[in-house]
């Protein structure tokens, strides 16, 4: 269960094809957007669905969450979705007592 505070907000970027091809060129047009995470002191993360077009606002976005979360506001969770604990985290390092390690896993799914 999600500590109801959260401590760390941060946004990266998600580098995706946008179907459109170079002109002259077999490459696809990448593009990028940035997502914006949330975490509790924990480490379980939270990420919403939005995509920004610059980091400064995915993490302006994080902020307000954050600020609106630790004013006692709830979180929609019509609109985040659970993600890989932060590394190095409690919340990590149980599901690596378990015999599950996000990170291995992650790169064996590549």
């Amino acid at each position: 269960m999600l500590d109801k505070r959260f401590y760390s907000v941060g946004g990266y970027d998600w580098i995706y094809e946008t179907g459109e091809r170079n002109e002259g060129d077999e490459r696809f047009i990448i593009g990028h957007s940035y997502a914006t995470w949330i975490s509790n002191d924990y480490g379980e993360r939270l990420e919403h669905v939005r995509r920004f077009e610059d980091p400064d606002s995915a993490v302006r976005f994080g902020d307000r969450v954050r600020a609106h979360v630790n004013a006692g506001g709830e979180i929609d969770r019509d609109h985040w979705y659970e993600i890989d604990p932060a590394y190095g985290s409690r919340a990590h390092a149980d599901l690596v007592s378990i015999g599950r390690d996000p990170v291995i896993e992650w790169e064996d799914a590549r």
